[in-house]
């Protein structure tokens, strides 16, 4: 088949699918599996990929893209996987895609290799391997696909990152220093190279898709969005942007760590800024407590010590003696602070989990429980959390369980309609609950400490990630609070 017959073909409804630089199948199979489609057409112009895809049974035409020009929406869509990187620019890149997008009349695939954070990795040694390969002389970022789209009024796309990379130990993380065109990292060739953890999420590629059609249902999109992924996997890296949805604001809650060895706290402004205070037993097992004790509109910090059921809160937050010390409930336990009844003042709260009960305080001092209820099956490997979950004015329990990433969400009593649960995060981190987007009501995110990323949505639903934050904190437990108010008692 030659080009013209190919045309031909597309004009008559022949094919489901154009799949630019098809090479000898692999993305063409890739794409009929992924989104169940039945008929392709493969462009490529080296003529033994083309022979190769040939044999393994594709529709695939010799021909060069570059100087190719097809009908108009002729296809359901059209894929470019690991393709354009490799022409002759950025420039004649988003023309090909620009031309060929055309040609779709419901949506674009593109897959792309990462070239974000390069300044980053230079300056601690590294770099991708890929990121200096003669074969690729478009090296578009993020932004630069963004941009393009923004030019092109595609107002509707998503960007799944692929392949996180935690640390330098990646085979195609190099030293700089090794020569242009390095596939993997070999020591012995390239000597040793320095071990970093990475303090910012890098990732191996992008899945990029454009919805094209306007008509198309949320639930199709949905479907080509989150296709190829285990119905495990975690949605949270995931990156949908919409005309109809407004770009996530400025984070409204601060970010911190606490770390029980030394006792130190750390308090991360919404500038960045961030300030050290060490208050607190340290190498005692301590747990750390963030709430407004008194009532002043200022939040203040505070400690747990389970070996006694011991609570040490202090009025703001630096340094210096607690202002209430209290014993409360029985030694063990995880706990929570909130405003329980609305009255503006955080008070305590502990978890039994062997029993799963909980015990809550109206007031910061001594005396036995005001609530006592059970929430959620007796299960020790799950975190007690609080938070106001709807916009009462009155804080709610919850739960959350590392191994799956589940949440369970009470509601105004136990066991009501309100109560909820969901799944979202990857397993294995540790809850964080704030009002992120300032709404008045607080939802859940996770603190992954293998990649220092800070995974938050602002609605406690199951859905990908509103925002993702990179702020480590290593050897500490995440902390939510005002801590841009350094006011001191």
């Amino acid at each position: 088949m030659d080009i013209q017959r190919a045309i031909d073909g597309l004009s008559r409804g022949e094919f489901e699918f154009i799949d630019l630089g098809c090479g000898t199948g692999g993305s063409t199979d890739h794409c009929i599996r992924r989104f169940g489609a039945k008929s392709s057409l493969g462009l490529e112009l080296d003529a033994k990929d083309v022979a190769g895809a040939r044999q393994a049974g594709y529709p695939v035409v010799e021909a060069d893209v570059v100087a190719t020009t097809v009908p108009d929406r002729c296809v359901r869509f059209v894929s470019a996987m690991d393709f354009l990187e490799h022409l002759p620019g950025d420039a004649i890149s988003f023309d090909v895609l620009e031309r060929f997008a055309r040609a779709a009349r419901d949506f674009a695939f593109i897959r792309h290799p990462s070239f974000e954070e390069s300044e980053y990795l230079e300056s601690v040694g590294l770099r991708l391997a890929w990121t200096d390969w003669t074969g690729h002389p478009a090296m578009m970022r993020i932004e630069d696909f963004e941009r393009f789209f923004e030019r092109m009024g595609w107002t509707e796309y998503a960007i799944v990152p692929r392949l996180l990379i935690a640390d330098s130990s990646f085979d195609q993380i190099i030293p700089i220093t090794a020569p242009r065109d390095t596939v993997t990292y070999d020591e012995a060739v390239h000597g040793p190279k320095p071990f970093v953890r990475f303090d910012r999420p890098i990732y191996t590629q992008f899945d990029i898709f454009v919805r094209l059609n306007p008509e198309m249902t949320d639930d199709a999109w949905r479907a080509i969005v989150f296709s190829d992924l285990y119905e495990s996997s975690p949605q949270w890296p995931i990156r949908i942007v919409s005309s109809r949805k407004p770009p996530a604001g400025p984070l409204a809650t601060d970010l911190g760590g606490y770390d029980p060895s030394t006792s130190i706290w750390r308090l991360r402004g919404r500038d960045g800024s961030e300030r050290t205070a060490k208050y607190g037993a340290e190498g005692r097992g301590w747990l750390p407590l963030v709430g407004d004790f008194d009532g002043d509109g200022h939040e203040g910090i505070g400690a747990y010590d389970p070996a006694d059921a011991s609570f040490f809160l202090r009025n703001s937050q630096d340094a210096g003696l607690a202002d209430v010390t209290l014993s409360f409930s029985s030694p063990g336990g995880q706990p929570t602070t909130g405003d329980w009844t609305g009255s503006g003042i955080s008070t305590i709260c502990v978890y039994h989990s062997d029993a799963s009960r909980w015990k809550v305080r109206h007031s910061n001092g001594p005396g036995p429980a005001d609530e006592e209820f059970q929430f959620g099956p007796p299960q020790e490997n799950r975190l007690a959390i609080a938070g106001d979950w709807n916009g009462s004015g009155r804080d709610k329990v919850g739960l959350y369980d590392p191994a799956d990433g589940a949440w369970y969400l009470r509601g105004e009593g136990s066991f009501d309609s309100e109560d909820t649960s969901f799944v979202f995060g990857p397993p294995g981190g540790l809850p964080v609950v704030g009002d992120w987007d300032g709404d008045g009501i607080d939802s859940i995110g996770v603190y992954v400490p293998e990649w220092g990323l800070w995974i938050l949505r602002d609605t406690n639903t199951n859905g990908p990630a509103d925002r993702i934050v990179a702020y480590r904190i290593d050897n500490s437990r995440p902390l939510c609070g005002n801590f841009s108010d350094t006011h001191r008692s």
